[in-house]
């Protein structure tokens, strides 16, 4: 696993995001493919020369878990490093993968974060977090959401860099309660969801369908 953890961006990542000429040069979306062409084919060279395949599979399994979309946000350096967030933390400690997740500029745009503001709220990220990301459907309530995502307003990108950046006349000073505790950082969310016995049970369901049987869950091996 050490070793395969290890896995290099291709070094066109650190050259600058060239997203924000995308539309006025032709060859600047093609660069754009063909970048994002290139992390695939050396995805998909890794998990078939690998010699970690359960890692891949963890690295697959997450990756479909935590989902970003390049035909939505096409920035093939978020898109990198979205990918390399998956295989840094696939293996290791839930509260730095969710952590690194809600500072993810791919999963900002793709779930419209971007364009989360407390005076015009999205929930998007909000529901997608407490219902995809870490309790499962039923284990929250609708005001919950709404309560997140003004927790998170103000979480954006920046649009030259593509960095996560945090617009401070975008968000609130205020303190919202969620899912029966005050909160008002984005950050607080992470030891909140995982303190909540659901987390747990709604992980080990998301690895039984994966490692056991698809079809059916077993409550008691759960």
């Amino acid at each position: 696993v050490g070793s395969a953890r290890s896995y290099p961006l291709p070094p066109w990542v650190d050259q600058g995001s060239f997203v924000f000429l995308e539309g006025r040069y032709n060859s600047c979306n093609i660069s754009q493919v063909r970048r994002v062409s290139s992390l695939e084919n050396q995805w998909i060279e890794e998990i078939l020369l690998t010699d970690a395949p359960a890692y891949e599979r963890l690295v697959l399994l997450f990756s479909n878990h935590f989902v970003a979309d390049f035909n939505s946000y096409r920035a093939a350096e978020a898109y990198a490093r979205h990918h390399k967030i998956i295989r840094d933390n696939s293996a290791g400690n839930m509260a730095n993968f969710l952590d690194a997740i809600l500072k993810d500029p791919a999963i900002i745009i793709y779930l419209n974060n971007n364009t989360n503001f407390i005076s015009n709220v999205n929930e998007n990220l909000a529901r997608e977090y407490l219902e995809l990301f870490t309790l499962g459907e039923g284990n929250y309530k609708e005001i919950d959401i709404k309560n997140l995502a003004k927790v998170f307003a103000g979480e954006s990108v920046n649009p030259i860099s593509q960095e996560y950046e945090w617009l401070r006349a975008g968000s609130s000073p205020r303190s919202f309660n969620v899912l029966g505790k005050e909160i008002r950082k984005p950050n607080e969310a992470v030891p909140l969801v995982l303190e909540q016995e659901a987390h747990a049970l709604y992980l080990a369901e998301i690895f039984f369908q994966e490692y056991v049987n698809f079809e059916q869950i077993d409550p008691i091996a759960v």
